[in-house]
């Protein structure tokens, strides 16, 4: 899809998504300044939808199995990226406050955690995970 493609969610998670990644690359600088216009946006109640599929691949609010700095927050530089995409899962869902155990969570709700960065030149998975 070209980069300008405007993306239309049917749920606004950009804050909670956003915030999360913080958790695992804090030093992104990419994602630092989205979330300021997101939390920005948010405080005069402005929607922060649509975006597009360029802001999408420049700041990563969704964080990706394949990212060293991710990696090293979870401690599994050595694992597979199913492996950090599990713990990456589970993180969420115990940052959610959602759902006491991974295992009583509806699979589709993190459905969208990418495998590898879109735009990679080794991303060979689809935009979207599968179902877990």
């Amino acid at each position: 899809m070209p980069i300008p493609t405007r993306i239309y969610c049917g749920t606004n998670t950009r804050l909670n998504n956003g915030r999360f990644a913080l958790t695992l690359e804090p030093q992104n600088a990419d994602l630092v300044a989205r979330m300021r216009d997101v939390e920005a946006s948010r405080a005069r109640h402005a929607p922060t939808i649509p975006t597009t599929l360029g802001l999408e691949k420049e700041d990563q609010s969704v964080p990706a199995a394949d990212s060293s700095a991710i990696r090293r927050a979870l401690n599994l530089e050595a694992a597979d990226e199913v492996a950090v995409f599990a713990e990456m899962r589970s993180a969420r869902i115990r940052s959610s406050g959602y759902f006491s155990s991974p295992s009583s969570s509806p699979g589709f709700f993190f459905s969208f955690l990418p495998l590898t960065r879109v735009g990679d030149a080794a991303h060979t998975s689809p935009a979207t995970s599968t179902v877990v």
